[in-house]
């Protein structure tokens, strides 16, 4: 943990090292519209919204960017 500036800095200089960064950036599959956002995740609850972006969100503090790229599809055809 750290505030926004160590992140940002402990981030900066992992990637004086590498050119990309591969990481998770979501821990559901898409859930319906309807839904404000998912309230557990694997069994933990999730008291507010960035919780359950917590894969994306901690890496976007850094102000690096952060694309979401399908790795595959869910058996009814979602992206993950």
């Amino acid at each position: 943990p750290g505030d926004g500036g160590t992140v940002f800095r402990r981030v900066a200089a992992l990637m004086g090292d590498y050119d990309v960064l591969v990481a998770p950036a979501a821990q559901v599959v898409p859930f319906d519209a309807e839904i404000e956002y998912p309230t557990h995740v694997d069994g933990v609850e999730m008291p507010h919204y960035l919780g359950w972006m917590r894969a994306c969100s901690r890496l976007t503090v850094s102000a690096h960017p952060v694309a979401a790229v399908p790795g595959g599809f869910t058996p009814a055809g979602l992206p993950v």
